[in-house]
C-alpha cells in the first residue's frame, strides 16, 4: 500500500521573498541538500531549504513538492518552537478552505484529521482530567478544547477528506510523488488516492481509543469500509482492490469492530464471528481464486485457523498446501511456507527446578508437539559449584569436567484434549509430567535433553544436588542472621560456612564476608551495603546456587520528633468565580502516640488557580486551640478547574473546584430494591422527585429508559441492549414506580457468574423548564441470594459461639429471612487440608436453623469432636425456591478445644489468638502449633526495630500456649516471628502484640438539634463535648453550612483526623530458593 511520507502533518506559513537563482535548481538537488542537513543535525538549514523548495513548488504549481516541503519544514520548526504547532494548524485550516483543487483539499483535510488525532493522543491525560463544558462556540485556542470538540473536528476533517470519492478514485498517486511513496501493494489499487486516504482516516479514528467515543468510531469505520468495498465492487478492473479491502475490513472487525454486534453470549459471539469470517474467506477464494493476489486470502485463512479455539491445525495445513500449489510465484508466498513450517515445527519444553534435595523425586513438566520422544542424559562433574560460562555448556565442558552417569529414554505421544479435534491432535501441543530423582550424592550435575527429532536442538543445563535451606533475618541493628537448615527435615546444620559476595552471579564476584554457623545452625554478621549474594557450604555439599540477599528497610512511621502538621478546611468544595472562600487552619505537632495544638504561630496561605499560578496570599495566627480563619475572594474571570490553597511550612493543601455552575433546585432519588429477586422475575423500582427546599415536585412526566449490560464486558462484549423506554407521571408526593421484567438470554438464567446490570436512566423536567436526571444500576443474576458467612479459620469451643450469617439480595441489601444449616465433616486429602468449597465427604453431623443477619448463639457446636467442618446454609424464597451457599462460600473451618494436644486436622502452621493487646494488668496470650513432627521452630522477638530475644521451639505434632506479660521496655509493643522448614518449604508467621492504648476520641452529643427550620427562623443548637473519661472538654468547634444541592455537582468531603500509626516493626525471614531450568 502507499504511504504518505508524513514527518508531521502540518503546513508552514508562507514566507515570500525573491530568489531568482532558486528556480534554476532541480528538486532532486535541493532534497539531497536537505538530506545532508538532516544527517548533520542542522535543523535551521533544513528549515531554510524546505522554505526554498516550498516557494519553488508554489511558483510552479507543484502541489506534491509543496506538501512534502511544507511538512518537512514544520516538523523541524516544531522541534525548535513547539508552540508553532498551534499557529500552523490554523494556517492549514485556512489553506484547506481556500484550496481550489479538490484532491489537494482532500489531502489537506486528511493531514488535519491525523494531526488533530495525534495532538489529542499526546494530551490524553490533560483532556481526560478537564471539566466537560457545554458551550456553543469552540474556543479560538486549541489548548482549551474539550474531548468532544477534538472528536468533532477530527470527524469533520475525515469525512471531508473522503467526500469526493469518485475524483479520488480517478486520481493517481503517481501525480503526488515525492509526497506519496508508491509501495508494491499500491499497484493492486491502481495507485488511486482513494484507498490511501481511507487508510489514513481509519488510522485517525483508531487513535481515539480510550476517549469514550467507541460508538462513533465503530460507526464511522464501518461506514468507510462498506463505502470502499461498494466503490471497488462497481469499478471495472478493481477486483484485486475489492479483495484486499475486504480483508482489511474483516481484520478490523475481528479486532474490535465486532464488539458492537449484539450476540447473546461471549462464546456464541466468538463462534459466529469466526464462522462468518471463514465464510467470507471461502467466498473470496471462490470469486477471485483466478487472481494471484488471492494468495493473501489463503494466508489470512491459514493464520486464522491456527488461532481458533480449538485450533484447527490440520485444516490450516491443507490451506497452506493448496495455496502453495495454486500460487507458487506470488511475491509473498513464503508467508504460507512459514505457516506450514510453524505447524510442523517440533517443540519440546522441559521445566524443572535447577536444584533439589539428594534422593528426592521431583516433577519434570513437559510441553511438546511433533516430537516422538527424547533422551535424558545425566552427567556427573568434578565441579565444586556451577561456574560462570559466557557461552553456556559446550563440548569442552563435557571433556574437562563431565562423565555420563545415566541415560533414560522417554516416549511421547500426542495427547487428546477437550479442546482438540481428533485430526488436529498430532500437530497441537500436549502437556505431561515425568518423575525424576535427584542424585543422592551432593554436587554439580549436567542434564542433557536430546529430542528424537533431528531438526530439534539438544539442550543442557546444570543441576545441583544440595541439602541446604538457608534463612536470613534482618536484626534491625545493621546486622544479619543466617540459619543453615536441612531442607527436608528443617533441623540445623552446624559448622556450615556461609560466604557473602558482591555480585549476584559467579562472574567477577568479590568475597565480602564469611561466617561459620554454631550448633543451632546460626551465625550473625555485620551488614555491608555491597553484599548481593551468599552461598552455604559444608564438606562435599558445596554446590549451592548463589542466593540473592538484601537488607530490608521498612517504613517506621512517625517518630517522637514533634512532627508539625497543618489541616486546612474550606466551607465548600465548589465555588463560582468571584465568590469568597472561607478557610480554617488547625496547626498541631504530633508524636507517635500524642498530639498538641500549636498556639500563637504565624502562617502564610497561598491561593493557586487551576494552572498552579499564585493569585493571592493571606496570613493567619493560631489561637489557644491552634486554629485560625481567613478568606480569599476568587477572581471574577478565571479558568475553570481545581484551585487550591496551601501552606509552605508545614506543607499542607486543600483543593476545591471553581466553575460557572447552575445550581439544581430538585433531585431524583431511587429507593434501593430491598427484596430478593433473580433473572426472569418482575421488580418494581420506586423513587421520588423532591426539591431541595423540601417541596414536592408534583404531576410532571418522568421519562425513563432501561438498558441491559452484558455480564462479561471485554474484547468480545456486545453493546448495551435497550429494553424499555417510557414516560410516567409523578404523583402528588413526587413518587414514581417503574415496573421491570428482568429479561436475559436463556443460556444465562441458570448457573453462576452471569450477573447482568439493568441500567435505569430517569429524566424529569419541572414546570420552570429545569431538567435533572439520575440513574440506578440494578443487578440481577440466576441466584436471588448471596451468602456472607465469614467464619474464622479456627473456631474455639471455649470461646463465644456467637456468629452472624449474612444473607443478602444481589444488591447486597440484608434480607430478613429464616434458613437452615448443616455441618459436614471436612476430611483430609493426601495429608493436606481440603480446599474450601469441595463437596462433603460424609453425612451431616449437625443440623439447625438460623435467622439471617442476626447475631445468634451456636453453642451446640462445641459438643462436636474437634476437626475440620464445612457449613452449608440454605434458604427459600417466597415461592419456595431453595438456594444455598454452594461451592463458593467461605464455609470451612477447624473446630478445636484449648485442651487439644495436637491440631485436630493436618495444619502446616496453627495460630489462634487469645489476646494480642496487653498491658501490666492483662498479658498477651496465644496458641501455636503444627502437625509436622520434629519441627525446629525459630522464634525471634523484636521491639523498636531491634531483636531483643531469640529462642528455638521443638514442636512435635503439638499445640502449645504462650503468654507474654507486658514490660515497660516493650514500649508500644513487640513483634514475634516464628519460622521453620519442612520438605523444602519455609513456614513463617508474624504476631504483633500491641500495648493497650487509651481512648482518645471526644464524646459528642446533641442536646438540642432541629433539622427543619422555616425561612428567617432563629434556632439555638446545643452540643455537649466530653473527654473519653466523661469530663467536660475545653474544645473549639467549627460549624459550616452550605447549599446541599451543590453536592449534586461536586461532593463536599471535609476531613479532619489525627492519625496515630500503630504499625510495629515488620520482621520477616528470607529463604533460599531456586529458579526453574527451561530446556
Amino acid at each position: 500500500m502507499r504511504v504518505i511520507q508524513r514527518i508531521c502533518s502540518i503546513l508552514l506559513l508562507l514566507v515570500t521573498f525573491g530568489a531568482s537563482a532558486l528556480y534554476a535548481q532541480t528538486y532532486d538537488k535541493l532534497w539531497k541538500q536537505v538530506e545532508q542537513a538532516q544527517k548533520k543535525s542542522l535543523p535551521q538549514t533544513v528549515i531554510k531549504l524546505a522554505d526554498e523548495i516550498y516557494r519553488k513548488g508554489r511558483q510552479e504549481q507543484n502541489a506534491p513538492q509543496m506538501l512534502k516541503a511544507y511538512i518537512c519544514r514544520e516538523t523541524y520548526q516544531e522541534g525548535l518552537t513547539p508552540d508553532s504547532l498551534y499557529s500552523s494548524l490554523k494556517y492549514m485550516e485556512s489553506w484547506a478552505q481556500s484550496e481550489r483543487n479538490l484532491v489537494n483539499k482532500a489531502i489537506l483535510h486528511s493531514l488535519l484529521a491525523y494531526e488533530y488525532a495525534d495532538l489529542m493522543r499526546k494530551n490524553r491525560r490533560v483532556l481526560l482530567s478537564r471539566t466537560l463544558l457545554t458551550v456553543d462556540e469552540v474556543p479560538e485556542d486549541i489548548r482549551e478544547w474539550s474531548i468532544s470538540q477534538f472528536v468533532d473536528k477530527i470527524d469533520r476533517c475525515n469525512r471531508a477528506s473522503l467526500q469526493d470519492s469518485i475524483r479520488l478514485l480517478n486520481t493517481s498517486a503517481e501525480q503526488y510523488v515525492p509526497f506519496v511513496v508508491l509501495e508494491d501493494g499500491s499497484w493492486f489499487y491502481g495507485h488511486d488516492m482513494y484507498h490511501l486516504l481511507v487508510s489514513r482516516a481509519v488510522d485517525a479514528y483508531r487513535q481515539l481509543d480510550g476517549f469514550s467515543v467507541d460508538s462513533l468510531v465503530q460507526i464511522r469505520i464501518e461506514r468507510i469500509y462498506l463505502d470502499m468495498m461498494n466503490a471497488y465492487r462497481h469499478r471495472a478492473g478493481s477486483e484485486d482492490a475489492m479483495l484486499l479491502c475486504s480483508l482489511d475490513y474483516w481484520n478490523w472487525k475481528l479486532t474490535g469492530g465486532i464488539s458492537q454486534q449484539p450476540y447473546p453470549t461471549f462464546r456464541m459471539r466468538q463462534e459466529k464471528a469466526n464462522r462468518e469470517y471463514l465464510e467470507v474467506l471461502n467466498k473470496l477464494i471462490k470469486e477471485y481464486g483466478s487472481r494471484e493476489v488471492c494468495a493473501e486470502v489463503y494466508i489470512h485463512k491459514a493464520n486464522h485457523l491456527r488461532r481458533l479455539e480449538p485450533k484447527r491445525a490440520d485444516e490450516a495445513l491443507k490451506v497452506c498446501e493448496e495455496g502453495l500449489k495454486r500460487y507458487p510465484a506470488y511475491k509473498r508466498i513464503n508467508e504460507l511456507k512459514n505457516i506450514r513450517e510453524q505447524i510442523l515445527q517440533p517443540e519440546l519444553i522441559l521445566t524443572m527446578n535447577e536444584s533439589g534435595y539428594p534422593g528426592d523425586s521431583v516433577n519434570m513438566r513437559l510441553h511438546y508437539r511433533n516430537v516422538e520422544g527424547f533422551t535424558l542424559n545425566l552427567y556427573t562433574t568434578t565441579l565444586s559449584e556451577v561456574p560462570w560460562m559466557d557461552h553456556g555448556i559446550n563440548k569442552d565442558t563435557y571433556r574437562k569436567y563431565a562423565r555420563k552417569f545415566s541415560s533414560t529414554h522417554f516416549g511421547l505421544k500426542p495427547l487428546p484434549g477437550k479442546d482438540k479435534l481428533p485430526e488436529d491432535v498430532p500437530y497441537l501441543a500436549s502437556d505431561t509430567v515425568f518423575k525424576f530423582m535427584i542424585p543422592r550424592e551432593t554436587g554439580v550435575y549436567i542434564l542433557q535433553i536430546v529430542p528424537d527429532t533431528e531438526t530439534a536442538r539438544t539442550d543442557d543445563k546444570f543441576l545441583v544436588s544440595t541439602r541446604f535451606k538457608v534463612l536470613t533475618l534482618d536484626l534491625g541493628d545493621n546486622r544479619m542472621e543466617v540459619a543453615t537448615l536441612d531442607a527436608r527435615s528443617g533441623q540445623p546444620i552446624a559448622g556450615a560456612k556461609v560466604s557473602f559476595y558482591s555480585s549476584y552471579d559467579e562472574k567477577n564476584r568479590k568475597a565480602m564476608a564469611e561466617v561459620l554457623t554454631d550448633a543451632g545452625g546460626k551465625a550473625v554478621l555485620p551488614w555491608q551495603s555491597e553484599i548481593r549474594s551468599y552461598v552455604a557450604r559444608k564438606g562435599r555439599d558445596t554446590a549451592m546456587m548463589p542466593q540473592n540477599v538484601y537488607m530490608n528497610h521498612p517504613y517506621y512511621g512517625i517518630k517522637d520528633t514533634d512532627w508539625r502538621q497543618m489541616a486546612l478546611l474550606t466551607d465548600r468544595s465548589l465555588y463560582r468565580p468571584g465568590q469568597t472562600v472561607h478557610v480554617k487552619g488547625i496547626a498541631y505537632k504530633q508524636n507517635s502516640d500524642s498530639a498538641q495544638v500549636l498556639q500563637g504561630v504565624d502562617y502564610e496561605l497561598v491561593l493557586l488557580d487551576a494552572n498552579r499560578k499564585e493569585l493571592a496570599t493571606r496570613k493567619g495566627r493560631t489561637n489557644d486551640f491552634g486554629s485560625f480563619a481567613t478568606e480569599f475572594v476568587l477572581p471574577a474571570a478565571c479558568l475553570n478547574g481545581m484551585f487550591s490553597i496551601r501552606t509552605k511550612e508545614p506543607q499542607s493543601t486543600v483543593t476545591f473546584r471553581v466553575e460557572e455552575y447552575k445550581r439544581p433546585t430538585f433531585e431524583i432519588a431511587f429507593t434501593p430494591v430491598s427484596e430478593a429477586y433473580r433473572l426472569g422475575d418482575k421488580v418494581v423500582l420506586k423513587g421520588n422527585v423532591k426539591a431541595f427546599n423540601g417541596m414536592m415536585v408534583q404531576d410532571v412526566p418522568l421519562a425513563y429508559t432501561v438498558t441491559r449490560r452484558n455480564p462479561r464486558p471485554g474484547y468480545w462484549s456486545n453493546a448495551d441492549k435497550p429494553l424499555l423506554s417510557d414516560t410516567i407521571q409523578l404523583d402528588t408526593n413526587g413518587d414514581f414506580s417503574i415496573p421491570l421484567t428482568l429479561e436475559a438470554p436463556a443460556v444465562d438464567t441458570d448457573g453462576y457468574g452471569s450477573v447482568y446490570t439493568y441500567h435505569v436512566e430517569a429524566v424529569v423536567t419541572d414546570e420552570a423548564g429545569e431538567t435533572q436526571s439520575a440513574s440506578y444500576n440494578l443487578l440481577a443474576g440466576p441466584k436471588a441470594y448471596s451468602f456472607d458467612i465469614r467464619l474464622p479459620q479456627y473456631v474455639c469451643k471455649e470461646d463465644s459461639m456467637l456468629f452472624t450469617f449474612g444473607v443478602n439480595n444481589v444488591m447486597n441489601i440484608p434480607q430478613h429471612i429464616e434458613g437452615s444449616y448443616c455441618l459436614y465433616p471436612f476430611a483430609e486429602q493426601n495429608g493436606a487440608r481440603n480446599i474450601a468449597g469441595s463437596e462433603p465427604l460424609d453425612d451431616v453431623v449437625l443440623e439447625g436453623t438460623f435467622t439471617a443477619n442476626r447475631l445468634q448463639d451456636f453453642s451446640a457446636w462445641n459438643k462436636l469432636p474437634s476437626g475440620n467442618y464445612r457449613l452449608k446454609l440454605s434458604v427459600r424464597d417466597s415461592l419456595g425456591r431453595e438456594e444455598n451457599n454452594g461451592a463458593y462460600g467461605s464455609d470451612s473451618f477447624m473446630l478445636f478445644s484449648k485442651s487439644d494436644k495436637r491440631p485436630a486436622a493436618f495444619t502446616d502452621f496453627f495460630y489462634y489468638k487469645e489476646n494480642e493487646e496487653f498491658d501490666v494488668q492483662y498479658p498477651a496470650a496465644f496458641l501455636l502449633g503444627t502437625s509436622y513432627r520434629d519441627a525446629y521452630v525459630l522464634m525471634d522477638v523484636f521491639c523498636d526495630r531491634k531483636r531483643i530475644e531469640s529462642r528455638v521451639l521443638q514442636l512435635n505434632d503439638t499445640i502449645i500456649r504462650m503468654e507474654f506479660p507486658y514490660k515497660e521496655a516493650y514500649g508500644k509493643g513487640i513483634t514475634i516471628l516464628f519460622s521453620f522448614v519442612k520438605a523444602g518449604e519455609m513456614y513463617s508467621h508474624q504476631v504483633e502484640l500491641k500495648k493497650r492504648e487509651p481512648e482518645r476520641a471526644l464524646d459528642m452529643k446533641w442536646e438540642v438539634f432541629r433539622d427543619r427550620l422555616r425561612p428567617g427562623q432563629e434556632e439555638e443548637w446545643k452540643l455537649v463535648i466530653k473527654t473519653p473519661q466523661g469530663m467536660p472538654a475545653a474544645a473549639e468547634m467549627l460549624a459550616t453550612m452550605y447549599d446541599a444541592s451543590l453536592d449534586k455537582i461536586y461532593k463536599s468531603n471535609q476531613i479532619l483526623r489525627v492519625f496515630y500509626p500503630d504499625n510495629l516493626y515488620g520482621a520477616f525471614r528470607g529463604a533460599s530458593r531456586y529458579n526453574s531450568n527451561y530446556f
